[in-house]
């Protein structure tokens, strides 16, 4: 029996995402669901729950129980006898701890009646499934795309530096201490101060500039942030082929015209989204691993998460945790550098920059736009003085590459230089 009873323990906690405190509740004597129907916060306290949040979900499914016959919720199935009058706690613990011996069997007829009768009848008799757990409840996650790199400035600098070693700029410094100071103000507004089992940890992607980012914050928040992890998972989108190149003077369709080709024909013919870059990745690839990478970063138990990363990797937390569609990822901006998104079960919402600053520092840069204008112009005037086919084509390859200085490839644009 005692092996029954803890098994409808540990598959009611799985229910809503808490068997990671099934040895909490076994090994402190919770073995039945009678007993977890009447659940204090004082209890879970004592048996080592300590987080808030977890408290309060725990406490919400038990009151579920107790609405349930005392007995088992409803995603158990109804396979079992519901006029059966309701024990107190006392019975059921008592229950729990009978010795397993040959004398105090179930077989054992002397137990007719009594043991044996209370075990037929308490025992869910339903056909056992696998339980779908419910995805992703009760988080709380702060987002932060690492501060403006040397890259981020200079293009050029990819053709000599991995991409992942490429370093925050001064600014990105700054970006990165302003943000810093700001989750510390939040969490002073919403929690007014530490308390003694407060835990808040980092989650930051293995890239230099990511990992800068993420030593800067925890440094100005101080002991609101506890500790600070790492994922590979994390990561930027890996552009394979094209890393190491040359953006900004056109290196890209010089070195690799055909790749490049096919990879353009891909993203027009079905989406960005799911248009893989040559020995590199697609955006689906990145949801893919950024939805494993979230199950360990859940399994921690932690009520406070700060997640650091790239853009298309935030994007991608966002949609996995939100189910958003492709479409959804393709119109969603990157954020800004070291802006600060709060997520949870209930809504996404920017904290900083708030949202009016945050929109100018989307919107095109003025001299960009007057650029394109003015190359438009130039086109046009080419054209009219060079009217044959072939003469057109050489100079519109040259204002093509005149056009890349300012603005690189738009097929990779907001992955490769705001990474």
């Amino acid at each position: 029996m005692r092996k029954h009873l803890e098994f409808d323990v540990r598959t009611w906690l799985k229910t809503f995402d808490m068997d990671i405190y099934s040895s909490n509740f076994i090994n402190n004597g919770f073995k039945s669901l009678m007993v977890c129907s009447n659940l204090s916060e004082d209890d879970l306290r004592a048996i080592g729950i300590t987080l808030r949040g977890h408290i309060k979900d725990i406490l919400l499914h038990s009151q579920d129980l107790r609405n349930s016959n005392n007995l088992i919720p409803a995603c158990f199935g109804s396979h079992y006898n519901k006029n059966l009058p309701k024990l107190s706690i006392e019975t059921s613990q008592a229950l729990t701890t009978l010795p397993q011996t040959s004398e105090h069997s179930p077989r054992d007829p002397s137990l007719r009646g009594g043991r044996r009768q209370l075990t037929e009848s308490y025992h869910v008799r339903a056909k056992w499934s696998a339980i779908e757990p419910r995805p992703h409840a009760n988080f709380e996650y702060l987002l932060v795309r690492h501060g403006e790199s040397e890259a981020n400035v200079n293009a050029t600098l990819y053709s000599t530096v991995a991409d992942h070693a490429v370093k925050l700029s001064k600014k990105g410094e700054e970006q990165a201490k302003d943000a810093g100071r700001q989750i510390k103000s939040f969490y002073e507004e919403h929690y007014g101060k530490v308390e003694k089992n407060w835990r808040c940890r980092i989650w930051t992607s293995t890239y230099k500039r990511a990992r800068q980012t993420a030593n800067i914050i925890k440094h100005e928040a101080g002991e609101w942030i506890t500790d600070i992890k790492e994922s590979i998972f994390l990561v930027e989108q890996q552009f394979g082929l094209f890393e190491g190149v040359d953006w900004a003077n056109g290196s890209v369709d010089d070195l690799f015209p055909q790749e490049l080709a096919h990879y353009n024909k891909c993203a027009t013919f079905g989406g960005r989204f799911w248009a893989r870059v040559p020995m590199g990745e697609s955006r689906f690839d990145v949801c893919r691993r950024v939805y494993h990478s979230l199950q360990p970063i859940r399994e921690d138990g932690i009520e406070h998460v700060i997640i650091v990363s790239h853009g298309v990797t935030l994007r991608a937390v966002v949609m996995c945790l939100f189910n958003k569609t492709p479409e959804w990822f393709e119109e969603e901006p990157n954020p800004t550098n070291c802006s600060i998104k709060f997520i949870s079960d209930k809504e996404e919402k920017y904290i900083w920059p708030k949202e009016e600053e945050r929109k100018k520092l989307l919107q095109p840069d003025a001299d960009l736009l007057l650029l394109k204008e003015e190359i438009s112009n130039l086109r046009k005037k080419v054209e009219s003085l060079f009217p044959t086919k072939v003469d057109s084509l050489v100079v519109s390859s040259k204002i093509e590459k005149k056009k890349k200085t300012v603005e690189p490839e738009k097929k990779l644009e907001d992955d490769e230089m705001n990474n």
